[in-house]
């Protein structure tokens, strides 16, 4: 019986390291092309700290964005030109920007906060938590003190699909407590 024992434990042995070497494989990787529709990826320092991420997969999003277009009643829109980005801080914080005009401008200077109003420009972080919105919770620029965004590289595949590559510097204020901030220094692209 002992020697069954033994042939079973070395017939199961190169079994194990199989699974081991296919776990580190996936484990492994790698930044997609930004010409993959999902592609987003967020490098930089927040409050002097370096965060670097990148969207793995379609499951595993970090940056979202989002692009539409506006026009006038009884003009058609053949070009998107409001972009929206949410870029997933970690667990608790998330960080949401528009810029309007996206495919004509090449800079904007953010100083107020505005709710999600349409042709709007805005940049804030707040929880992830869409239904309790507490402005404990929220950080937004001063009109004193602009955030800059600006416009890196554009690609345009089409009309509604854009690669586009910005920095993205500035300090964002606690709403409740304006002595509590956090300054953002870091490149930003995303695909949509």
């Amino acid at each position: 019986m002992h020697i069954i024992k033994k042939v079973i434990c070395l017939l199961l042995l190169p079994v194990t390291f199989i699974s081991c070497e296919s776990e580190e494989q996936d484990l492994v990787t790698t930044v997609p092309d930004e010409n993959v529709w999902y592609w987003g990826e967020f490098d930089g320092t927040i409050n002097s700290k370096y965060v670097s991420f990148f969207n793995a997969d379609y499951n595993d999003r970090f940056v979202y964005s989002q692009i539409s277009g506006l026009s006038e009643p009884g003009v058609s829109c053949d070009r998107a030109n409001i972009l929206t980005i949410s870029v997933k801080l970690d667990s608790i914080y998330c960080l949401r920007l528009a810029i309007t005009d996206f495919a004509d401008k090449k800079e904007w200077n953010l100083t107020n906060f505005v709710n999600y109003e349409i042709k709007s420009e805005f940049i804030f972080i707040e929880k992830i938590d869409f239904f309790n919105r507490d402005e404990e919770y929220m950080w937004i620029p001063k009109a004193e003190n602009p955030f800059n965004i600006k416009l890196t590289d554009q690609k345009w595949i089409s009309g509604f699909d854009v690669i586009t590559k910005l920095n993205l510097n500035g300090t964002l204020y606690n709403r409740v407590n304006p002595n509590d901030s956090v300054v953002i220094d870091a490149y930003l692209g995303t695909h949509k």
